[in-house]
């Protein structure tokens, strides 16, 4: 299964979590809505990891250099 806790993402996006009643349980449920400062604060996380992996090629390049 894949998607987010809406409790630990209503601690950085509060506005993005909404209340609604499940048609189905009729339980109260909550849903994220996904707002444009998510996606730049997306886009900014892939970028940093982005660096780290090719700093951990060229790292891991060198290595293999040293040690064929």
């Amino acid at each position: 299964t894949r998607g987010f806790i809406a409790q630990e993402f209503r601690e950085k996006y509060p506005y993005s979590v909404t209340t609604f009643n499940d048609p189905e349980t009729k339980e109260e449920r909550l849903g994220i809505g996904l707002q444009m400062d998510i996606y730049a604060d997306l886009v900014g996380s892939i970028q940093e990891l982005k660096k780290q992996i090719d700093s951990l090629k060229t790292e891991f390049n060198a290595y293999k250099q040293t040690h064929p």
